[in-house]
Formats: structure tokens, C-alpha cells, sequence
């Protein structure tokens, strides 16, 4: 935007500004296009100054102008086109063509005059001649335009005096103007700002010739020690003045930063404000880890600053969470602040330390039941099992018959440790480690059982029924899965009894009637059936297998056994104690391969085998 309206030495100040890490895609073009607009516009300027210099406002104008086109910005160029304009306008046409006034002057002096000289008056002492010479008629005249010519030639250089006069006024006016700004932004450590300003003073201070020459002399002085001052040369060089040292620009920015926060922070340490304080003094250790510069000492000095201001947020805390009797809060705080204490390098750092010590040995007490509710309520059992033994033995050294306490505190230890049990029961479950799920469930039961009196609820029973239906669930599937390896190994007795587990165990349960058990009990027994089926066909298929070539030979002669291919064994059907297999398989070498099929059959009474035609 600065670049379209042509504003480049704003421009040309903003990219001076930035850091070398501060990159992006037209930094380098904007760069260039800024230096050589202002270059031109430098050249202009100059050349207006020249016009100006040599009393030629018009042309002055002019210049000046173009150096608008160019730089819209260009410093002090508003104030140099009002000048050379008013300058102009005073000047009228002899700010254009100044020699065409004597010009006039000469042409003025040559022309005869109109009218003759009126005659004078007689004098009778003196012969009055009859005629006047030639010589004697213009001598007369010359004389008479004398006077009017020294009158013009007096304005002239009255005129030409004054606005000598003028111009080096406003000149040094300006220069003294740009000289101010050079040092205001100086003072800014706007460096390349500044120096640009300086060299625009001085090339307006120098522009001085005739008049104002001693405040000219003095104003150069000036402006020369500004721009060959340690100042102005370190900052152009990217370094600043900090406590008595240049930096580098960023190093002092980082210094600065963090003494500020640093400031700020013993402010509030001073009024007790610790929680701004360390906050304050976290965010100037934030900056001097993030870049270097800052005095190790310096951070060192802070960091124990804050480590108490850390300290004493922590000790306020707890002594507040003590008074609204927030026990667990008071241990958590008043534990942090003990550790931090003990690194801390103070004065009266063994006092503070058994002030808290005896804060938490006070609380000790009271916290352990509270932290047992925290726990019990986030579903840690142990945890809560823990702080709840721990309360019940702190009031069982000052028990008062009938303090509720007691009484409550058992209650709450027994459902720890039976939630504690049904949850790794659960646990168990879901990893399928059944036989670990059974034993919790078996052992929460046992709990809930025992300590009727104590957890004095009317549900245990219905309790302990959903405790014994889910540990049955768990027998079951875990016969169920083991049965199911032992089939896949063919190890059919095993998978066998696996199954009859299963019946016996939900025929002694109480859930034997319910829609979900018998539904068990039915698939289980044909899952028996089937193995049984599975186990008795097993070897009857190994045989034919064995024997295949064998015995379809024998009741299909016009086949080879070579011939036959892809010998397969089906179990068909059982009618009775006889069982049928069919035999499958591809004769080949006899033309277009076919696929044939004979069936077996097998008396389970006497343990024979003969071929099956479909009339048994």
C-alpha cells in the first residue's frame, strides 16, 4: 500500500526497522524500489534547492513537485512547495525572466523624447544665442533620465537584497526544523530516521550563502556532531544505549523486557502480591530463556525471587483451605510449599519449616476420610480402602461411645474393598481371564454375606444373586471357549466333558429355570450330540480314506486305481445303527474326466463294512 501511493520513505523506514529473521517474498523488491525512488527524488530535491539558491523560485517550484511525483513523502517537501510558491507569487515576472527588467530599462533610456523642453526663463544679463548646438540638446536630456535609471537600478537591488534575505531565513528556518526532527527521532532510536534528517538539515544549513551566515556556521556544527556522535553511529550499526553499554538491538530488547517484568514483579513482592509477582517474574524468565543477554547473576536472583513469591502463594493457600476446613486442599498446598521451602536460601527457612510440619500433623487426621471420599469417588478402591483404615485408626484412639463415626467408617471400608473386589471381577471378565472373574465374584459374595450387619442394606440378597448370575456367566463361556479348543484338536472326550460341565454347573444354580440358562442347557446338549456324532464318524472316515482306491475298485473294475484323482470321503446320512459315506472322486485317462460317486455303508452292531446300492 505504501508502494502504490508512493510513500517510500515511510516504506524505506518500516523495512529499515526490521530484523534480518523478519523474511517474506517482496522484501527485496520493495527494498530496491524505495532506494532508487528516493535516490531520484534526492537528485530533484537538490535541483530545486539549486533553483532556489540562484533566485529562481519558479524552477524551485517545479522541482520540487516532480520530487512529489516521486516520493509523496519526501521529508519536509510540503513546506519547501509553500516557500518557493509564495516566493513566486511575490516575485511576479521577475521570478521568471528577471533580465527582461533591464532589458526594458536600456530600450527606455534610448527612445528620443516626444515633447520638446519648455524654454527658460530670459535673462538679460546673459546674450541669449540665436540656436542651441546638438551636442548641447542631448547632454541636456541625458541628464534629466539619470535620476529615473539610478532609482530602478536602487529597486533592483533592494529587491534582489530582500529576497536573498528571505530565502536564507527559510532556509535556515527549515534547516533548524529538520535539525529538530533529527534529534526527536533520534531520541526515538529511529537511527536511519534520524540520520536522513540530519543530512537534509545540513544540505538546507549549507544552501545558506549571504545572510544568517554565523547561525549557519553554528547550526552545521550542530548537525555534524549529531551524525558523527557514538549515538547515532552505534545505532545505524544496530546497537543501543543500555545502562552505560551499546547493545545490540535485540539483546537490549530482551534486557529491557525482563527488567520490566522484573520491576514489575518486585512491586507486588513488595505489597505482598505474591501470585503477580511470580507471575511477573515466570514471564521475565520466559524471555531470557527464550534469547540470550541477560546477566546469569540477574536470573539467578530472580528465579529465588520467585521461588518465594511460589512459596508464600502456596503457605496463603493452605492457611486459607485450613480455615474452611478443605482438608485434603490444605494437605496438597502446604505439601507443595514444604518442598519448595526447603530449596529456598532464607533467613528463617527452619521456622517456616515446622510451622508447616505442625499445620499437617494437625490436619493429618481430619484429611484421611475426606481423602478416602475423593478416592471412593473417582472409583479408586485401594486408595480409598487405604485413607479410610487410616481415619478409623486415628478415631479409634479417641473414640466416645456412640460416636457415629466409627460405625460409618466400617461401612465405608467394607464396600472399598467389595467394589474394590466386583471391579477386578469386571476387569477379568473383559480380558476373558475367566477363571479370575470367578474368583472375585466368589470373593465379593463372601463379603457381602459376612458383613450383613455392618453394610445394613435390605438388597443383599438381590446383591449377591447378581454377584452368583454373573460368575455363572463366566463358567459358562469359559467351558464353552475351552470345550471349543479341544474340538478343534479333535480331542472330542475332553470337549465331551467340557459340555457336561456346563449342565451340571447351571443344574445347581439357582438359574436353572430362567429362559437364558435353559436356552444353554439345550444348545449344550446337542453341541454333546454332535461331538459324540463327530467323534464316532472320525475314525469310520479315516478308514475309507485309507482304504479308498482300495474299495471303489473293487465294485467299479473298468477303473483303475492310477485313474482315479481327488479322492474325497463324506459322512451322508445315519439310518438307525447303520451310517453312510459317500466316496468322491475324478476318473481320468479314459477321454473327457468323470466325476464318480459310490456309497459305504458301516452296521455299528457288528462293526462291518459293505457297499451301499440303495436297497438296504
Amino acid at each position: 500500500l505504501m508502494a502504490k501511493q508512493k510513500r517510500f520513505y515511510e516504506l524505506d523506514s518500516e523495512l529499515a526497522s526490521l530484523s534480518g529473521d523478519q523474511v517474506f517474498d517482496e522484501r527485496d523488491h520493495l527494498a530496491q524500489q524505495a532506494a532508487s525512488a528516493l535516490k531520484e527524488a534526492r537528485e530533484a530535491y537538490d535541483s530545486g534547492t539549486e533553483f532556489e539558491h540562484q533566485g529562481n523560485p519558479g524552477k524551485a517550484l517545479e522541482a520540487f513537485q516532480r520530487v512529489e511525483g516521486i516520493v509523496s513523502d519526501y521529508p519536509g517537501l510540503d513546506e519547501d512547495i509553500e516557500r518557493t510558491a509564495q516566493a513566486k507569487e511575490l516575485l511576479g515576472d521577475w521570478a521568471d525572466a528577471p533580465s527582461d527588467i533591464n532589458e526594458g530599462f536600456t530600450a527606455s533610456t534610448e527612445e528620443p523624447l516626444d515633447e520638446e523642453l519648455p524654454p527658460p526663463e530670459p535673462d538679460d544679463s546673459v546674450k541669449k544665442p540665436d540656436s542651441r548646438t546638438f551636442f548641447e540638446q542631448t547632454a541636456r536630456q541625458t541628464s534629466r533620465l539619470i535620476p529615473f535609471a539610478l532609482g530602478i537600478v536602487a529597486v533592483l537591488v533592494i529587491s534582489t537584497a530582500g529576497i536573498y534575505y528571505y530565502l536564507s531565513t527559510s532556509q535556515l528556518k527549515q534547516a533548524e526544523t529538520k535539525f529538530a526532527e533529527c534529534q526527536s527521532v533520534l531520541e526515538q532510536n529511529r537511527f536511519s530516521e534520524a540520520e536522513r534528517q540530519c543530512e537534509v538539515a545540513l544540505d538546507l544549513a549549507k544552501q545558506v550563502q549571504v545572510f544568517k551566515g554565523g547561525a549557519r556556521d553554528g547550526l552545521i556544527e550542530q548537525i555534524k556532531k549529531v551524525l558523527s556522535s557514538e549515538l547515532l553511529v552505534q545505532g545505524l550499526a544496530g546497537n543501543i544505549l543500555l545502562d552505560g553499554k551499546y547493545l545490540p538491538k535485540d539483546i537490549a530488547k530482551t534486557i529491557r523486557a525482563f527488567k520490566h517484568f522484573k520491576i514489575t514483579g518486585d512491586d507486588h513482592f513488595a505489597k505482598q502480591d505474591w501470585q503477580q509477582a511470580a507471575a511477573n517474574y515466570s514471564q521475565a524468565l520466559t524471555i531470557a530463556a527464550q534469547k540470550e543477554g541477560v546477566e546469569e547473576q540477574l536470573i539467578f536472583d530472580v528465579t529465588e525471587t520467585m521461588k518465594t513469591a511460589e512459596f508464600n502463594v502456596l503457605l496463603r493457600a493452605g492457611t486459607e483451605f485450613i480455615d474452611r476446613k478443605k482438608w485434603v486442599l490444605a494437605t496438597q498446598e502446604l505439601d507443595k510449599a514444604l518442598e519448595l521451602v526447603k530449596q529456598l536460601n532464607i533467613e528463617n527457612k527452619a521456622e517456616l519449616i515446622d510451622t508447616i510440619s505442625k499445620k499437617l500433623a494437625e490436619i493429618s487426621l481430619a484429611t484421611s476420610k475426606e481423602q478416602g471420599d475423593l478416592e471412593f469417588a473417582e472409583g479408586n478402591w485401594q486408595k480409598a480402602l487405604t485413607h479410610y483404615k487410616e481415619a478409623l485408626a486415628s478415631v479409634r484412639r479417641s473414640y466416645k461411645p456412640g460416636d457415629p463415626t466409627l460405625e460409618e467408617l466400617k461401612q465405608l471400608i467394607v464396600k472399598a474393598e467389595l467394589y474394590d473386589t466386583v471391579n477386578n471381577g469386571k476387569e477379568a471378565f473383559t480380558r476373558s481371564e475367566w477363571d479370575e472373574a470367578i474368583s472375585s465374584y466368589e470373593q465379593a459374595i463372601v463379603l457381602l454375606e459376612s458383613n450383613q450387619d455392618i453394610l445394613k442394606q435390605t438388597n443383599t440378597e438381590e446383591n449377591r444373586k447378581k454377584l452368583a448370575r454373573v460368575m455363572l456367566q463366566a463358567s459358562v463361556i469359559r467351558d464353552k471357549q475351552s470345550a471349543a479348543r479341544h474340538l478343534k484338536e479333535k480331542q472330542y472326550l475332553t470337549a465331551i466333558e467340557k459340555l457336561q460341565s456346563i449342565l451340571s454347573t447351571i443344574s445347581d444354580s439357582d438359574f436353572r429355570d430362567e429362559l437364558e440358562f435353559k436356552a444353554v442347557i439345550k444348545d449344550t446338549k446337542t453341541e454333546i450330540k454332535n461331538t459324540e456324532t463327530d467323534m464316532l464318524l472320525a475314525d469310520k472316515i479315516a478308514y475309507l480314506e485309507e482304504n479308498f482306491k482300495k474299495l471303489f475298485t473293487q465294485h467299479y473294475t473298468a477303473s483303475s486305481p492310477e485313474s482315479l484323482t481327488e479322492p474325497a470321503v463324506e459322512f451322508d446320512k445315519r439310518v438307525g445303527d447303520k451310517l453312510i459315506f459317500k466316496l468322491v472322486c475324478i476318473e481320468v485317462g479314459r477321454g473327457r474326466p468323470l466325476r464318480l460317486v459310490m456309497k459305504y455303508i458301516h452296521d455299528l452292531k457288528d462293526g462291518s463294512w459293505r457297499f451301499y446300492s440303495g436297497n438296504d
